[in-house]
């Protein structure tokens, strides 16, 4: 009786152990592939910033005049918000 009792016990362990190693490998396999989902997106994201800048400075060079004005005028529209923003604080 003592055994049987050892040699269940043991079966016991071993299906408990593979259940252990099976649910391992599946969580293995999922953070490989979310890795690798991550991987794609960060290369996506680089290549379109790449693009985008590509594509700023391209602008840049055609029209220097429009892109130096958008500049001042963005500065400048910054520049109210803030003081605006500020002057509210102090009183």
């Amino acid at each position: 009786m003592n055994r049987d009792a050892i040699a269940r016990a043991t079966e016991q362990a071993y299906v408990g152990i593979s259940d252990i190693a099976d649910r391992a490998k599946d969580l293995t396999e999922r953070v490989k592939d979310t890795y690798r989902d991550a991987e794609r997106g960060v290369r996506k994201l680089r290549i379109a910033t790449e693009e985008g800048i590509q594509d700023t400075r391209r602008q840049i060079k055609s029209r220097p005049i429009v892109a130096v004005a958008l500049v001042a005028a963005g500065a400048f529209f910054l520049g109210g918000l803030i003081g605006r923003f500020s002057r509210r604080g102090r009183r």
